[in-house]
């Protein structure tokens, strides 16, 4: 499953050869798309977006199978879709100061790597999503970062008799 963009071809050609890479594992991918279309692949040069570079399509639409009240399978999935929702948005949070600093190129190579950077875990008050899916996707955020900082061994294995973790980062 995914989305469908309509993207000019010198637009794309920029991308490419800006060599400007989404992070493995981000979820949303089409939020900063449109911004990098916003910002026309410069939010350090153009300070303000252009929300008059996307044209939506009306005439565009989903066709999906409604959920089932009665399937747990249906109830798990929506589940995982409300966590992932609250992830996509954190994940904005985190990388927003990073592009705007930086520009779309020092977006990381993996999304797990922004969450080791000791930003503040808590979400903002007015976050839309019902507390329960912003802790769970929380959690499911700081797992990631512990698998991506240690590799895939367990935390536990990288603690010296003191308990205390190593200073160096282990990529996989």
């Amino acid at each position: 499953m995914g989305n469908l963009y309509a993207l000019r071809g010198d637009f794309v050609r920029r991308i490419q050869q800006m060599q400007i890479r989404l992070p493995r594992g981000l979820e949303g991918d089409d939020g900063i798309i449109a911004t990098m279309a916003k910002f026309d692949l410069s939010p350090i040069i153009n300070r303000k977006r252009d929300d008059q570079r996307i044209e939506p399509c009306p005439e565009a639409g989903f066709e999906f199978d409604s959920l089932s009240l009665l399937s747990i399978r249906d109830w798990r999935l929506y589940y995982r879709r409300l966590v992932r929702y609250a992830r996509r948005q954190f994940e904005f949070d985190l990388m927003r100061p990073v592009i705007t600093r930086c520009g779309f190129k020092a977006m990381p190579s993996e999304i797990a790597e922004i969450y080791c950077e000791g930003r503040v875990w808590r979400p903002p008050a007015e976050r839309f999503y019902h507390p329960i899916w912003n802790w769970l996707a929380l959690r499911e955020m700081r797992r990631r970062a512990r698998v991506w900082h240690f590799g895939s061994r367990p935390a536990q294995e990288h603690e010296d008799s003191s308990g205390a973790a190593p200073s160096s980062r282990v990529r996989r």
